[in-house]
């Protein structure tokens, strides 16, 4: 194992005169990092061309989520998704997939000069998107049925899961792959109590973040392989054109040993699911903000619902839940938007601290008893625009070519964007490159507190 190989390498007492440039030196770095922190040696392994220690940590982690072949991604998922779609579509090949997805997805598109044909899933009043419907997908794939390509989100930021097994089974009818941005369920295949992971569903590419819902380091990451139909070299030569030629020993040997730990020692997700179970239902019953969940299923395009995201709504507006938990309670949470705030949970939470979180939404509900929520008629809703088609003028690698001056946000409205605007979390652009600027982007342009946006000079 690569944790095991390091540390016997340091026992060695060998001088590097090799990068990383730090040599090891506590002066310069934490202890605990940097004697794990190695390169590229004879005896260490290639992260592209792995025949030995990293070919072998690789089948392990294969081996824990059930694929054929997964690969350590030591750039985040944001490397796993350009190379999974510029590795299955090519120069003007159609791409069917949604819009809300990350920014990533889209600067694929860049890259493979792919052309999106979108999905629009439906939102909820409280701010955020529904999952992706199959019935969508297949009426997509009778305009454009020589699509290569499938790709969704799924779960989304919010944790709500899409229909896989029946979008599927549309893709491969019709000789399209399925890639899945399953970055936040990278801890699905580690316990029943949360949705089944794509890969056990026909997914072909699927992509997750171990930092986003595990505890790993941040940027470790993973993509993985299952069946024929993905061109698998094609997409691990772009894994090579997008990610550092130095990949991190740290970040692999995180991901490495959590994925082992996640397989051997089950009362890791046993104890999680228990903790998880308790404080959902102490948060029901606590009086305030509403913890929402399963009642969601079933509608907008929600097949399952991923419970380590708590989501709050109700009683208060998100910003102003997010604001007195991290204030009186000392719990901060992910995010917050007009309409609701999000806590994001993971194995590595501890009881004392979900103790906070329920004692904080009793909390809140006592303060504002009595009292009704922000107006969610002036709510700004960022992806509220999804509901509406946008209007792409140019492809986005036509887009990024075109020479671009800087316009007034207000005054932008029918000129072409020519860079991506997204607030981050979550990454979602609300405008792209080669897209109409309309009236609702603007809008949601100027609620982040911009004034200028990049447009094409025609």
């Amino acid at each position: 194992m690569i944790e095991l190989f390091l540390d016997s390498y340091l026992k060695m007492d060998i001088y590097p005169f090799h990068m990383p440039g730090h040599k090891r030196n506590p002066k310069f770095l934490n202890e605990a990092m940097l004697f794990r922190d190695v390169t590229e040696l004879s005896h260490t392994d290639n992260l592209y061309e792995p025949s030995g220690l990293i070919k072998e940590a690789h089948k392990r982690v294969a081996l824990a989520v059930g694929s054929d072949e997964s690969a350590f991604l030591t750039n985040g998922s944001t490397s796993g998704i350009i190379a999974a779609i510029a590795g299955s579509c090519g120069e003007n090949d159609e791409i069917i997939m949604s819009r809300n997805c990350h920014r990533s997805a889209l600067s694929a598109l860049v890259i493979s000069g792919a052309k999106p044909v979108y999905i629009y899933p439906e939102s909820f009043s409280f701010g955020f998107c529904g999952g992706a419907d199959p019935s969508q997908i297949a009426a997509l794939f009778t305009s454009h049925p020589k699509a290569k390509a499938v790709f969704i989100t799924s779960p989304t930021y919010e944790g709500l899961v899409s229909d896989i097994a029946s979008i599927s089974k549309t893709a491969h009818e019709n000789g399209a792959v399925l890639i899945v941005d399953e970055a936040h369920g990278a801890h699905f295949p580690f316990h029943a109590c949360f949705p089944k992971p794509a890969l056990a569903l026909g997914a072909d590419i699927v992509v997750n973040s171990a930092h986003k819902t595990l505890p790993a380091l941040t940027q470790a990451a993973a993509i993985h392989r299952k069946g024929l139909r993905a061109d698998w070299e094609k997409i691990k030569f772009y894994l090579k054109a997008v990610q550092t030629s130095s990949p991190s020993y740290i970040l692999m040997s995180s991901t490495e040993s959590l994925y082992r730990r996640l397989t051997e020692e089950r009362d890791i997700m046993n104890s999680y699911a228990s903790l998880l179970e308790e404080a959902r239902e102490a948060i029901e019953g606590a009086g305030g903000p509403n913890i929402l969940g399963r009642e969601l299923i079933g509608k907008n395009g929600v097949f399952d619902m991923d419970s380590g995201k708590i989501i709050l709504a109700g009683v208060a507006s998100g910003f102003e839940i997010e604001r007195i938990l991290r204030d009186e309670y000392k719990a901060q949470l992910e995010m917050s938007s007009v309409g609701y705030a999000l806590a994001m949970t993971s194995p590595a939470d501890v009881k004392a601290g979900f103790d906070r979180l329920v004692d904080g939404v009793r909390g809140i509900g006592a303060k504002k008893a009595g009292k009704s929520a922000a107006s969610q008629a002036e709510s700004w809703q960022p992806e509220s625009f999804f509901s509406g088609k946008v209007d792409s003028a140019f492809t986005l690698r036509e887009a990024v070519a075109m020479p671009s001056e800087e316009a007034c946000v207000l005054e932008s409205e029918g000129r072409i964007c020519v860079e991506f605007y997204a607030e981050h979390p979550p990454g979602i652009p609300v405008a792209a490159p080669g897209e109409r600027l309309t009236r609702g982007q603007i809008l949601a342009l100027s609620k982040m507190g911009l004034g200028k946006v990049k447009v094409a000079r025609l």
